[in-house]
């Protein structure tokens, strides 16, 4: 796998979705926030630690990436065991209609030539221990500022792959089904004596980005609204905090990067 160069290294604590700003608290190397974002409209057609970040790696060799921002976000320091990239999940405007809705997740992850790449997280371990870690992921409530919520909503990630650097192996679902909210959804896992480098887990490859309704899209990853939620929802935006988590074993039973 290639190793990237940014143009620009940004470190942001804040990433910009659907035209507002939402807020990343979290932006350890253990515990990183993205986005997760859709706006509901009108349906007008009446039915229709410490120092400074490496940059991420794209996944398969893909050359350089832009700046992150809007397509996730990196943490704010580094360390020897840290989530290096973490995506945002962009669903765009969607119009309120009486059945489920399936909606892909809109590219927003590009390298410097400009092409898309497919949604990814990266773990680096350059510790030295070889006890192996974990990254889950926990999300928060997908809700407007009005208090309602996405009730029955799912994100559903497929073609999930884990590629890395080195010998020793890290796994990860080929598909998940993230609910909201949700604690500890396993992403990527490295046992003991593996996972040592770069590791991505990608969600879907070049194969599954495509065109739809002249946007460019995931097919990938997919956010399920079901019929008894559209009939609820508001015109308005809603969010759920992503927050990506890294521990330093498999088994959750140590920090990645403990307190001195």
């Amino acid at each position: 796998m290639k190793k990237l160069n940014l143009v620009t290294v940004a470190v942001l604590a804040s990433t910009m979705v659907g035209g507002v700003v939402a807020s990343a608290a979290n932006t350890a190397p253990d515990k990183l926030d993205t986005n997760a974002h859709i706006k509901f409209v009108q349906d007008d057609n009446n039915g229709e630690g410490g120092g400074e970040v490496e940059p991420p790696e794209l996944p398969e060799g893909g050359g350089e990436i832009e700046v992150p921002t809007p397509g996730g976000n990196q943490p704010s320091e580094k360390a020897p065991l840290m989530i290096n990239f973490a995506p945002n999940f962009e669903f765009g405007e969607v119009a309120i209609k009486a059945k489920d809705v399936s909606v892909s997740a809109i590219n927003q992850i590009k390298n410097k030539e400009g092409k898309d790449v497919a949604h990814f997280a990266q773990v680096l371990d350059n510790r030295g221990t070889h006890k192996g870690w974990n990254l889950s992921l926990t999300t928060t409530e997908f809700a407007a500022k009005d208090g309602s919520k996405l009730s029955d909503a799912t994100i559903s990630l497929a073609n999930v792959t884990a590629k890395g650097t080195s010998e020793g192996q890290a796994t990860a679902e080929a598909s998940q089904t993230i609910k909201f909210p949700q604690t500890d959804v396993s992403v990527m896992t490295a046992a003991e004596k593996t996972g040592e480098g770069s590791w991505t887990a990608s969600f879907g490859s070049d194969a599954t980005l495509t065109t739809e309704n002249e946007k460019s899209v995931n097919k990938s990853v997919k956010l399920n609204v079901s019929a008894k939620d559209m009939a609820k929802v508001s015109a308005d935006d809603y969010n759920s905090t992503l927050t990506w988590n890294l521990t330093g074993t498999p088994t959750f039973a140590a920090s990645a990067t403990p307190a001195v």
